[in-house]
């Protein structure tokens, strides 16, 4: 219950729900005249209905539209045959639309315009994509999921057919976005994909991307230690043969665990050092994108620093993680990719049989 009332928060703003519960209560009680004070008890009825209401009309309308999912099994192998190029989304099998943040462009849901315009995150990755690529982004959602946020096309998929439908989907993909979650149910497709991101060389087309740091510490924090975990396994792949290595729990060797504190405390932002007393974040890392560079592939990545005036309102408040956070980013990461594929022809950005997923 308090994870759904702060995701209502963050979707149309504290003033928000204060303002609809007043529209509400005034609606019942033009209704009910002053047949409400009749009975003591009447009012209390009343004020639980109205804010029940308040919260299932928000919940409902929390993005722009509700999108239609189509059959994956249908689209995935034509669209890994042809010569349609695309971004593709990873790591919200399940998780579609969890992560919402503010946004300044788009339209608000139906009757619900005059609330704090959101999008969720999958929405922000297929609008950045769409606006410095030209590419649609896809992605695969499990298959009794009918309808879904707006943004990415989402393909729906059986459980037995996910692997084999997302690992021709990453082979092809132009640009490959995941963003990494705090639960453990995504965790294990995850390093999934990593090894099938790593087994094709498709590294420099990965952009890994955390959830807000300023909305639920514990997730950002887990995310994070995801995310040194990946950075870690990039200096010995081999890792993924290891059987007595966990990356989902804690069995890990030595040299990994030292290469996951460098992360963690000294490469990138958002560690204990970058705390303040209450525990929040002084500074913070959102999103991170590899190239090659002299031989080697390169690190990259974007965050926020508080402590910065530009991070901070004219009254000294943290400005919030918002859409144009990610877009800015991504428009970065986006260009490392096109840099390195602008001179290759079709055939040598995707060398690998086209005809395996069938």
């Amino acid at each position: 219950m308090t994870t759904r009332l702060s995701r209502l928060r963050r979707t149309i703003g504290a003033g928000g729900i204060v303002l609809l519960v007043f529209a509400l209560g005034l609606f019942l009680l033009a209704i009910c005249g002053g047949r409400i004070f009749e009975r003591p008890w009447l009012p209390l009825l009343y004020a639980i209905l109205g804010i029940g209401t308040a919260i299932t009309v928000t919940s409902w309308a929390v993005h722009a539209l509700s999108a239609k999912t189509k059959p994956g099994e249908d689209i995935v192998p034509r669209l890994i045959g042809s010569r349609l190029q695309y971004c593709l989304l990873l790591g919200r099998y399940g998780a579609a639309g969890e992560t919402v943040v503010k946004n300044g462009w788009g339209n608000r849901a139906f009757l619900l315009g005059w609330l704090r315009r959101t999008a969720t995150l999958d929405q922000v990755v297929a609008y950045a994509a769409a606006r410095h690529l030209g590419l649609t982004t896809y992605t695969v959602v499990e298959q009794g999921r009918v309808v879904a946020p707006p943004g990415p096309v989402h393909l729906r998929m059986p459980t037995d057919g996910w692997l084999p439908a997302v690992a021709g989907l990453i082979r092809r993909a132009y640009a490959i976005v995941m963003v990494l979650s705090a639960r453990p149910e995504i965790q294990d497709g995850m390093w999934w994909e990593i090894e099938q991101i790593l087994e094709h060389d498709l590294i420099t087309r990965l952009i890994i991307v955390l959830p807000p740091a300023d909305q639920d510490r514990d997730v950002y924090r887990e995310a994070r230690y995801q995310l040194c975990k990946i950075l870690a396994v990039l200096h010995d792949p081999l890792v993924f043969n290891d059987v007595d290595v966990d990356l989902r729990g804690n069995a890990h060797p030595e040299w990994l665990n030292k290469w996951i504190d460098y992360y963690d405390g000294k490469f990138l932002p958002g560690g204990e050092r970058d705390r303040d007393r209450s525990g929040g974040f002084r500074k913070s890392v959102q999103l991170v994108y590899f190239f090659r560079g002299d031989g080697a592939v390169r690190i990259q990545w974007h965050g926020i620093d508080w402590e910065r005036r530009v991070s901070l309102t004219s009254a000294g408040r943290r400005k919030p993680i918002v859409a144009d956070t990610y877009i800015h980013g991504l428009a970065a990461a986006f260009e490392a990719v096109i840099t390195e594929l602008a001179k290759l022809p079709f055939e040598e950005r995707y060398p690998w049989p086209r005809s395996e997923y069938q």
